[in-house]
């Protein structure tokens, strides 16, 4: 989200905590120039920044909502993805595919079993779903039809991707890539800065919405705490991993031990 203020802005800015309780304003984006994707205060932990604002306002207001309310954003948000996975494909192509930049067997595949449940995390939301859904709407096919069609995009957009792009270090990601690129077209740079708030912002609050459900079902506590643990509570432990490569090892580790046992 920083990056894409940066952006707009040409500079984000922030509250340090570490190593220095300070106000800090940066006019890079997250990408290195190589498409490693270093952040925008690196080095730094950081309180608040305008991304991480700008992800609560979007976030917290939805989260707060029933789950048919978020009906219509998640059909907006779904249809602006068909756009963006349409522009990338169609960049992937413009640019050339080469298959040898996708081996068989990548160097490091630590992360990847863990980061591939975790992005299956959705099933966990199933039952809720099926509660609220229309009594017409068929389960065993729609499930199906969203299990199958996620899997194309997955494997299309990354394996396209790959071989679309020279990645510089393992540890590269797409967005960055893209970013760095000199054969990026404005549009495709619009398209990667919207994505952030526009896909995964407004998927996160369902999540949210699902958590305060199963609080309350339970009764494990009331409706204003539930509202705590489920939507405000997780924002406060991301606050220092915001800046740090860590997060991407812990959703590693999460998809692995948690998400697949709720899987």
């Amino acid at each position: 989200m920083n990056d894409c203020v940066i952006a707009i802005f040409h500079q984000t800015c922030g509250v340090s905590i570490y190593p220095e309780l300070k106000w800090i304003c940066v006019a890079h984006t997250g990408s290195s120039g190589d498409g490693a994707g270093s952040l925008p205060f690196a080095g730094n932990i950081m309180l608040v920044t305008a991304g991480y604002l700008i992800t609560l306002i979007i976030t917290i207001p939805l989260g707060l909502l029933n789950l048919d309310d978020n009906v219509y954003i998640q059909v907006g948000a779904l249809v602006f993805l068909f756009v963006v996975i349409g522009n990338w494909l169609f960049s992937f192509f413009l640019v050339g595919l080469q298959a040898d930049r996708v081996p068989t067997v990548g160097p490091n595949l630590s992360n990847v079993m863990g980061t591939v449940i975790f992005n299956y995390g959705f099933i966990t939301t199933v039952p809720s779903w099926i509660n609220e859904k229309k009594p017409d709407v068929r389960i065993n096919s729609t499930l199906f039809i969203s299990v199958v069609v996620s899997c194309l995009i997955f494997v299309g957009v990354g394996w396209l991707g790959g071989m679309a792009y020279a990645f510089p270090t393992p540890d590269s990601d797409l967005l960055g890539v893209i970013a760095a690129s000199s054969t990026s077209s404005k549009f495709d740079l619009v398209m990667l800065y919207l994505f952030p708030p526009i896909i995964l912002c407004l998927t996160i609050p369902v999540f949210s919405i699902i958590v305060r459900y199963n609080l309350l079902q339970n009764k494990v506590c009331n409706k204003r705490a539930s509202n705590f643990l489920a939507v405000i509570l997780p924002w406060l432990v991301v606050i220092p991993f915001m800046t740090v490569p860590m997060l991407g090892i812990i959703i590693g580790w999460c998809g692995l031990f948690f998400t697949s046992v709720s899987n």
